[in-house]
């Protein structure tokens, strides 16, 4: 398998004269890259649909999904194999910004709630266009923005954390992030079907015991629990965006019987499928 390499990101300190650094990311997929980074980071995706790993979180994305990431979280986005063409823009700034002045205390305040990450459900039209055209500016008028489009962000509703109450960011080395990657990578490509504690094991090279308390070191969560809250996660994609028959959007995910499917869909959703579905329709 691919052996993509997941690391502390160096942003700021190679831009040293900037305290803003702003991006736009185009590829035919989003590949595994789990990392993480001292600065805070607003993330928009403009195409492309997959899962984002935030944390302890994971939960589909698809285009004008708007992420807010605090200091050192660490995430990620993986593509869906069937997605040909993936763009987001990255606005990614130190937080010291906002403690140069009293009058952005609120903004502060804010941000600071990132550390959990937060996702935005249903951005105004108005603002997204101010975060795509971010670029545009010229270097002297881009902390204005930031500090508008911060301010906004904190009137958005709804907003959602991501990361459980209990999330504690851990402390990575090279080897643990790259097997956390090669880990996730192999989930995400091999959903469809049965895995084992045993496979995903063998991927990380290591024993079923050793591996199991590797995971929850790693993630804040159970091999089990991360496998399966994943395929229920692709399932709420495929029955907002699809007319797949909920027992083929079960079976497509890997689940191998109708019963557990909505097992774990009541377990993570507080609800069943059809009215997953039903409720996601009437919202569109």
């Amino acid at each position: 398998m691919k052996n993509y390499r997941a690391q502390k990101e160096i942003i700021l300190d190679e831009h040293s004269s900037n305290s803003i650094y702003s991006f736009w990311i185009q590829r035919e997929r989003f590949t595994p890259f789990w990392h993480f980074h001292p600065e805070v980071e607003l993330t928009l995706i403009t195409k492309g649909k997959g899962v984002r790993i935030v944390g302890d979180s994971i939960q589909p994305f698809h285009e004008t999904d708007l992420v807010l990431l605090g200091s050192n979280l660490p995430h990620n986005w993986i593509s869906f194999d069937t997605v040909s063409e993936c763009e987001a823009f990255v606005l990614q700034f130190s937080a010291k910004v906002l403690q140069s002045a009293g009058e952005l205390t609120s903004i502060d305040e804010f941000v600071r709630t990132s550390t959990r990450g937060i996702s935005f459900s249903n951005p105004d039209e108005q603002l997204l266009d101010k975060i795509r055209s971010f670029n545009d500016l010229p270097d002297a008028l881009k902390y204005a923005r930031l500090i508008e489009i911060l301010f906004e962000l904190k009137g958005e509703e709804p907003t959602e954390f991501l990361t459980s109450s209990s999330y504690r960011i851990p402390t990575y080395n090279y080897k643990s992030q790259q097997r956390y990657e090669n880990v996730t990578d192999f989930v995400i490509n091999n959903i469809h079907r049965k895995i084992t504690l045993e496979e995903a094991a063998g991927v990380g090279n290591m024993s079923r015991e050793s591996f199991s308390r590797w995971f929850k070191d790693a993630s804040g969560t159970s091999f089990v629990h991360y496998l399966n809250r994943t395929r229920t996660e692709i399932a709420c994609h495929l029955l907002i965006h699809s007319d797949d028959p909920i027992n083929e959007v079960a079976y497509k995910v890997g689940f191998e019987s109708l019963s557990q499917f909505h097992r774990c869909f009541k377990n993570y959703k507080n609800t069943s499928p059809l009215k997953f579905r039903k409720r996601a329709l009437f919202r569109d």
